[in-house]
């Protein structure tokens, strides 16, 4: 696969730690049940899923692997159409938003909001 030609063209490792050097992330829209699996085949250094998908146990089954976590957003105008057409119970991007996505245990976020983010994070 194209992934397993991403780690063979770069394999370098750290020697400290044994970390890949160059860091692959295995990006899901949507989550089949041997995620980890299927991210580990291709020797990925992280998992990144789709903030909708990101939950408290997906986060901890990535982390026993020994992979980084990220959850991302989609893009403003999706963003905005979850926030008012599929999820009441949230903003787009707000500070609930994100506190729900910090308390999954997720190591890295990728939001449209970075100042919401930043703010959040001086106040905790």
């Amino acid at each position: 696969s194209v992934y397993q030609t991403i780690r063979k063209l770069r394999p370098q490792r750290l020697p400290n730690n044994g970390s890949h050097v160059y860091k692959t992330g295995a990006l899901f829209n949507t989550v089949p049940s041997n995620f980890v699996e299927l991210a580990k085949k291709v020797d990925a250094s992280e998992v990144h899923l789709r903030y909708d998908t990101c939950t408290p146990q997906r986060i901890a089954q990535i982390h026993q692997a020994s992979m980084e976590s990220m959850a991302w957003s989609r893009g403003p105008i999706g963003m905005m159409q979850d926030t008012t057409t599929v999820y009441h119970d949230i903003g787009y991007e707000d500070s609930h938003f994100l506190s729900a996505m910090i308390e999954t245990g997720v190591k890295q976020l990728c939001v449209n909001k970075p100042d919401i983010l930043s703010n959040l994070l001086r106040t905790k």
